[in-house]
C-alpha cells in the first residue's frame, strides 16, 4: 500500500472482508473476489490501492494475529487436485520454486513473480497453466510438508576462505 491505513480504513477493510466471506488464502485463486474487495474498499475510502497490495496487507495482519477469522460458514473452494500436474511437472515446479527462492505466500501479491513462475513453468514443462493455479499448487504442497521451507535450505559453501568477511 502506498500509505498505511488509519483505524477507520482498516475497520472498513475488515468489514468488507467479513461481508465477502472468502478466506484470505482463497483470494489467490479467486482474483475476481479480490478485485471486488479492492474496488469496494477503494470506493468507500477514496483510496486507490492495488488488489495485490491489499492482499499483502491482509496476509501480514493475519500472520500477526490481528485479522478476523471467518469461522465455519465461509465460502469453500476445492483445493488444487494432485493430478493437476504430472509427477514430472511437480518436479519441474518444485525446482523452479527453489530456484526463485521466494516463499509461496509472496506469489499471492506479487504479479511479476507469478508471471515469472508461469513463464518458467511453461517453458520447462511445455504446458501452460494459469499462474494462480501454480501458486495454489505450491502452497498446497508447502502446507502438506512436501516442499522444504526456504529458510531451511543449506547455504552454498564458500569457494575459499578469502570470500568470508571477518
Amino acid at each position: 500500500m502506498y500509505r498505511s491505513l488509519n483505524i477507520i480504513e482498516e475497520d472498513t477493510l475488515k468489514y468488507l472482508y467479513m461481508r465477502q466471506n472468502v478466506p484470505t488464502d482463497q483470494f489467490k485463486r479467486r482474483p475476481a473476489a479480490l478485485r471486488r474487495l479492492a474496488d469496494e474498499f477503494n470506493t468507500l475510502t477514496e483510496r486507490s490501492d492495488d488488489p495485490d497490495n491489499i492482499l499483502h496487507f491482509i496476509i501480514n495482519r493475519r500472520k500477526a494475529g490481528k485479522w478476523p477469522k471467518l469461522g465455519p460458514g465461509h465460502k469453500k473452494l476445492a483445493s488444487v487436485p494432485d493430478d493437476v500436474l504430472t509427477p514430472d511437472e511437480w518436479t519441474i515446479l518444485k525446482e523452479i520454486y527453489l530456484d526463485m527462492n521466494k516463499g509461496s505466500d509472496i506469489f499471492a501479491y506479487d504479479g511479476q513473480l507469478r508471471m515469472e513462475l508461469a513463464r518458467r513453468f511453461s517453458a520447462s514443462a511445455r504446458r501452460f497453466l494459469p499462474a494462480r493455479t501454480l501458486c495454489a499448487a505450491l502452497e498446497r504442497r508447502r502446507k502438506e510438508g512436501l516442499l522444504p521451507r526456504l529458510t531451511d535450505q543449506p547455504l552454498a559453501p564458500f569457494a575459499d576462505m578469502d570470500s568470508v568477511a571477518l
